[in-house]
């Protein structure tokens, strides 16, 4: 988990809100109007997963928060919440998990027909022993 501090020109806060809230990953987003004073301007604080940090940093640079504004990030050890994180992630997320399984299975069940293939062909070739004495 990201937390992630931005002073935000008061002309861009509307958009950077806008954009935050329908964002997956962004949580406890905070809006401090007129919060801000070097660079003058709203305090926009949130956090954000670490897997879901990409497309809000790009938002970020986007809107010339980088150079307009001030950005922190500092990491979050740990945090106290209902546990009910993983239950708020976005379906594009699921589905990407879903077929990651599907793809691990299906490869799964590949390797394992390609080893009993070879394993069979293996004990055609092999000589029998006559079990005469």
């Amino acid at each position: 988990m990201l937390h992630v501090r931005v002073a935000s020109p008061a002309s861009h806060t509307g958009q950077l809100v806008e954009t935050l809230s329908a964002l997956p990953g962004v949580q406890n987003l905070v809006v401090l109007a007129s919060a801000a004073r070097r660079p003058e301007g709203d305090a926009v604080v949130f956090d954000v997963r670490d897997g879901a940090a990409n497309p809000v940093f790009a938002t970020l640079r986007e809107l010339d928060l980088d150079r307009e504004g001030a950005i922190a990030v500092h990491r979050v050890d740990a945090t106290l919440d209902s546990g009910a994180g993983p239950a708020k992630r976005s379906w594009s997320e699921a589905r990407g998990s879903l077929f990651q399984l599907l793809l691990n299975v299906v490869l799964l069940i590949g390797v394992g027909a390609a080893g009993l293939r070879a394993q069979r062909a293996i004990w055609r070739r092999a000589p029998r022993s006559g079990g005469a004495t």
